[in-house]
């Protein structure tokens, strides 16, 4: 399909000039002009992209349905209590972005959006600039593929995670630990600790051997110094 002179890809990269806002019917005409771009260049190919659950591209059977590709996005949003293929193919990518990207936490593929994958979307929303709102929409679903892709392809997308805005210290929890026990661990010559959003002993350990090899206040605390240089660390061992 790739060989082809047509491009599966929906709304905006097709028929639309910005991300948002988007003609609501933008998607269906997508759909349609890659299709009729398939038919031109190959019959069999056109009707596997329509028997592949595209003709009803609002993906209103189960929440998404199957796309034309795994890649593009299936026109309907993917939140808690969607179910279906491409709930299954967002949980695979995630998995696999859980290899290096290791706050986000692996999931059982079971094509259910329930808690653990609405835990790993957020997480995955907060490393790369995106609302953390737990919604697979069309900007989640592109990044997702863009970072999964790139890390196949043995590339690596650096991630954005803001600081949180307050300092934190031993006793701390929550996903602000995942994120300094994750970024940390990855430190080549530190020793990880278990990424389970406890700030306990074995954390502060790591932050303090942070601080030391990288020149900031051993202090045991992660302020806003020390979460740019973790960041920045991070980034560049990837």
């Amino acid at each position: 399909m790739n060989e082809k002179p047509c491009k599966p890809i929906p709304c905006p990269d097709y028929c639309c000039p910005e991300p948002e806002p988007c003609p609501p019917d933008c998607e269906q005409q997508c759909y349609e002009a890659y299709r009729r771009c398939m038919e031109q260049h190959s019959g069999s190919d056109s009707k596997k992209a329509e028997n592949s659950g595209t003709g009803d591209f609002n993906g209103s059977v189960n929440n998404g349905g199957d796309s034309v590709s795994n890649d593009i996005y299936p026109g309907t949003a993917l939140r808690w209590g969607s179910a279906g293929t491409d709930v299954v193919n967002m949980q695979n990518r995630l998995n696999r972005l859980s290899n290096v990207y290791t706050a986000i936490n692996n999931q059982t593929v079971d094509g259910r959006f329930g808690q653990n994958m609405y835990n790993s979307v957020v997480r995955f929303q907060r490393q790369h600039g995106l609302v953390p709102d737990g919604v697979i929409g069309r900007q989640t679903w592109n990044r997702i593929v863009t970072v999964d892709n790139a890390q196949t392809g043995g590339d690596f997308v650096s991630v954005t995670t803001p600081y949180p805005g307050y300092v934190l210290t031993r006793g701390a929890t929550g996903d602000n630990v995942r994120f300094i026990q994750s970024y940390m661990s990855a430190v080549p010559g530190l020793t990880p600790v278990a990424i389970d959003g406890r700030f306990g002993a074995n954390t502060e350990q790591l932050v303090r051997s942070f601080q030391q090899r990288y020149n900031l206040a051993v202090d045991g605390k992660v302020g806003p110094a020390t979460w740019a240089a973790m960041v920045r660390v991070f980034n560049s061992v990837n």
